[in-house]
């Protein structure tokens, strides 16, 4: 598999159990997939502590929705960092086409961060 955090979050999503997933409402550990498959539960142990991949209802992916987790939880610093440095040059961009008070190098220093931050995640590993 690639060593892009990108590509490999794409090619786990896509042999992942299918979404939308979400948290069960009364015990707070289980994670539901579509069609009422488990994803994962705490297995009976103390109650709210995620503790096992549990494929209940469909012969589902365990491993790699595993990894899909501990990817997703791993690269979302990086994801949520291009994502603020996304806002901030749109608003800056929109500043200046509005003739705001707002100078070019503030648009090129949110370019800058935008790209440093896709940087990071796509030579990440």
């Amino acid at each position: 598999m690639p060593n892009n955090t990108l590509t490999r979050l794409e090619e786990l999503l896509k042999k992942a159990t299918p979404g939308p997933w979400s948290l069960d409402e009364h015990y707070q550990s289980y994670i539901w997939g579509p069609n009422s498959d488990m994803v994962a539960d705490d297995g009976g142990d103390e109650e709210g502590t995620l503790t096992r991949m549990r494929g209940v209802g469909a012969n589902l992916p365990l491993a790699i929705n595993g990894q899909l987790i501990a990817e997703l939880h791993n690269a979302a610093p990086a994801l949520i960092a291009i994502a603020r440095a996304a806002e901030a040059w749109r608003d800056a961009k929109q500043a200046v086409e509005m003739n705001q008070m707002c100078s070019e190098q503030w648009l090129a220093n949110a370019e800058a961060a935008l790209r440093s931050a896709l940087a990071a995640v796509e030579g990440s590993k």
